[in-house]
């Protein structure tokens, strides 16, 4: 099955997130399973199901990159473990931080005493400082690549460029799962 065509979209790196969803939310209205016959009910669960699908694929552009490589080449791009030379420095930046806040976090949950408590959490306010401004930093980073894929766009119908889009595709990668660590630091730092 291929995505794009089944949510009426070009088969390119980037797509207009707006149009994909108005698409998607048209297509899903006409074909949900609540307006299925009850023999059709199965086959209508299936389609939906399918259609759901494609928008979560084609919505987010790791996931997207993913699947254009896939469906143009046949295999799915390599995932290297290492970090990609253009996001070493922000790496660099990112991991003692998320040291810190980790051990701060223990500290914090080990904290009885209410004077302590009062400590930790000006020292957590500080710490949720710096994971705010390091997503801003990824979200300074995934803009540049966005602009990257409108480019790669541009070109691909004449000449798909599958090196260019795996190594797009590694870098949403990696900024994907930097922005949900931080998010989940965040998150706890909110909270425990």
């Amino acid at each position: 099955m291929d995505y794009f065509a089944l949510l009426g979209q070009p088969r390119l790196p980037w797509l207009e997130v707006d149009a994909l969803k108005a698409g998607f939310l048209a297509l899903s209205g006409e074909r949900h399973p609540d307006r299925a016959d009850a023999a059709d009910k199965e086959a209508a669960n299936q389609r939906y199901a399918e259609l759901n699908a494609a928008y979560n694929c084609l919505r987010e552009p790791k996931d997207r990159l993913a699947y254009l490589i896939k469906l143009e080449t046949g295999q799915p791009p390599s995932d290297l473990q290492e970090n990609p030379a253009s996001l070493v420095d922000l790496f660099f930046n990112l991991a003692p931080v998320f040291q810190a806040v980790d051990k701060f976090l223990k500290e914090k949950s080990a904290a009885t005493s209410p004077l302590a408590k009062v400590k930790l959490f000006t020292d957590g306010m500080d710490w949720f400082d710096q994971l705010t401004q390091l997503q801003s930093q990824i979200n300074v980073r995934r803009q540049k690549l966005d602009a990257a894929l409108q480019e790669l766009s541009v070109a691909w119908t004449s000449a798909p460029s599958y090196d260019e889009a795996t190594a797009l595709y590694r870098e949403f990668s990696y900024l994907k799962r930097w922005s949900e660590q931080i998010q989940e630091r965040l998150s706890r730092l909110a909270t425990d």
